[in-house]
């Protein structure tokens, strides 16, 4: 048997706020400085196309919604992933 009360007029979910998403202007700087430290036997300037791409997805996608939605941060850290090395730990 359940006791209390129960109202039925209001969704049964919290209401959480979302996340907002902020202009990075130096996200690509940053990236690329990632690399350099991190991914010695390649150059940074390697990775320049791809970090393009992130950045100018991330400008498209997620900046203008002032959100990042879950399936839109997934793609972008699966583009991530495929694109650059896991280090060992």
């Amino acid at each position: 048997m359940v006791t209390g009360s129960c109202s039925f007029n209001q969704p049964p979910f919290l209401a959480i706020p979302t996340k907002r998403a902020s202009p990075l202007p130096e996200l690509p700087n940053q990236l690329l400085s990632y690399i350099s430290t991190h991914f010695r036997d390649t150059h940074p300037e390697a990775f320049k196309n791809d970090v393009n791409a992130l950045v100018g997805m991330r400008k498209e996608w997620v900046e203008p919604k002032n959100e990042a939605h879950p399936e839109i941060v997934r793609g972008l850290m699966r583009l991530v992933s495929s694109h650059f090395p896991v280090q060992a730990l």
